[in-house]
């Protein structure tokens, strides 16, 4: 196996490993999301909330206690949307950094040289322009999601959704990253 082939088959072995994370991300999201949404409801209801006078008689930091309570019950699905926005910024370093060193072989390449018509494996010029595809692919959902989780606004349910969706964008785009991966199994499996 040559220098370049091992740089194709380390960078699609790796875009496989970022495929299959980024599906189980479809079960993850929405667990996080959903408690950040209800917490957000309880704090518009109790910063609302009009309580009778003897009530906060008997309990007077009543309202500041549960508003701080949610406040810090908010801010923990923040951490755990913070560290998933890491896991997912550290993915998409590893396919550049890769998709780097992949140009680099690649420029060194002899394109005079290559192999003779493989139907099971694409000539590296075509592996090469599906790399660099899988990066735009993979770089413009991480940008979606980096925006929306820099711009979350808690009040906002729109705000909240606009999380899920940049997540959900991957599924347009699935499709064509499991033809990719199809058509560089051979790569993956040597």
């Amino acid at each position: 196996m040559s220098d370049l082939e091992k740089h194709f088959s380390e960078y699609f072995i790796y875009f496989y490993e970022v495929m299959t994370y980024w599906s189980s991300l479809n079960n993850k999201v929405p667990e996080i999301l959903r408690p950040i949404s209800n917490q957000t409801e309880q704090l518009r209801l109790c910063s609302r909330a009009m309580l009778d006078t003897d009530f906060l008689m008997k309990f007077p930091d009543i309202k500041a206690k549960l508003i701080g309570k949610i406040h810090s019950n908010i801010e923990e699905e923040m951490v755990a949307l913070d560290r998933l926005q890491e896991e997912v910024m550290t993915l998409a370093d590893g396919l550049r950094s890769r998709l780097t060193s992949l140009e680099k072989a690649y420029s060194k390449y002899n394109r005079d040289a290559d192999r003779e018509f493989d139907p099971l494996t694409p000539v590296n010029e075509n592996l090469l322009v599906y790399a660099e595809d899988i990066w735009r692919c993979f770089h413009t959902l991480w940008l979606g999601v980096q925006t929306a989780i820099e711009t979350i606004d808690y009040f906002d349910d729109e705000s909240i959704a606009n999380i899920s969706k940049a997540f959900l964008k991957y599924n347009q785009v699935e499709t064509h990253l499991h033809g990719i991966l199809d058509l560089t199994f051979n790569l993956r499996s040597s």
